[in-house]
């Protein structure tokens, strides 16, 4: 199972530029793409949720979805105050093995009390040392690898897994 992870692209058009975009199983969009929830841009996203730059009040503000046996929760981060702590993050994944989130513009990947925790960084505006950024997460039985790409080269930045 492979996902293709976004998030912050802030009305970048990005679709034409994700080599990934039509590798994934399945596409997730973390919020604040700040297009309309029908717009065509967004209809490669099956996931999709609303950032605190998105008034379209069709998005849903949290997405929990299934794939076999491992739940997954995507939300944008910024009513779980994702840049302070992880606590409202874990309590809104609840069961969810993966939990995706943008908000921040800053990768992270991490391990908390057993949940695999996601930020692919922002394809629009990185602030952090990276340049603009997506991930794609790769499952594999009781193994998943997670990587991050540039946005511009789609070349692997970091990896992480576990």
């Amino acid at each position: 199972m492979r996902i293709l992870i976004v998030s912050d692209s802030h009305s970048k058009v990005c679709n034409q530029t994700i080599a990934e975009l039509n590798k994934c199983d399945i596409n997730v969009h973390c919020g604040d793409s700040q297009l309309s929830f029908f717009n065509k841009d967004l209809d490669s996203y099956k996931i999709k949720v609303r950032g605190n730059c998105d008034f379209d009040k069709n998005f849903p503000e949290k997405m929990k979805f299934r794939v076999g046996n491992i739940k997954y929760v995507a939300v944008h981060g910024h009513l779980q105050d994702v840049g302070y702590s992880t606590t409202k993050l874990i309590e809104a994944a609840s069961d969810a093995k993966f939990i995706f989130h943008g908000h921040t513009h800053v990768v992270r990947c991490e391990e908390v009390d057993g949940k695999v925790i996601i930020n692919p960084g922002s394809v629009a505006s990185s602030r952090s040392s990276y340049t603009e950024t997506y991930a794609v997460l790769e499952v594999l039985e009781n193994k998943y690898k997670v990587e991050i790409k540039d946005f511009y080269t789609n070349n692997v930045i970091d990896l992480y897994e576990g």
